[in-house]
């Protein structure tokens, strides 16, 4: 008799976003790395961001994170400086 994984692959898959999310939208980082395997690759090498460049592994994804925390990314620009950013964040309130 064949089973039909289909439905369990896809819950586990929807369960490991939902995580990842809740990580992600919480800053738990810890729990984000649980869902990203330890030999992932983000690569960001044409990136126009000034801190392009290939992130590997969970220590490439601190580095990010402590870029993106820096303040040279805000809802999905690129800014030069925190200053920028932080100029930028005080005219959309």
């Amino acid at each position: 008799m064949r089973r039909d994984t289909s439905r369990v692959g896809s819950a586990e898959h929807i369960e490991v976003v939902r995580r990842f999310h809740e990580g992600w939208s919480t800053e738990n980082w810890d729990l984000v790395l649980e869902c990203i395997d330890p030999e992932m690759e983000f690569d960001w090498s044409e990136s126009q961001a000034p801190f392009r460049g290939i992130y590997r592994a969970h220590d490439g994804m601190r580095k990010y994170w402590e870029d993106v925390r820096e303040g040279k990314i805000t809802r999905g620009k690129l800014f030069q400086s925190t200053e920028e950013a932080l100029e930028a964040a005080r005219d959309a309130t």
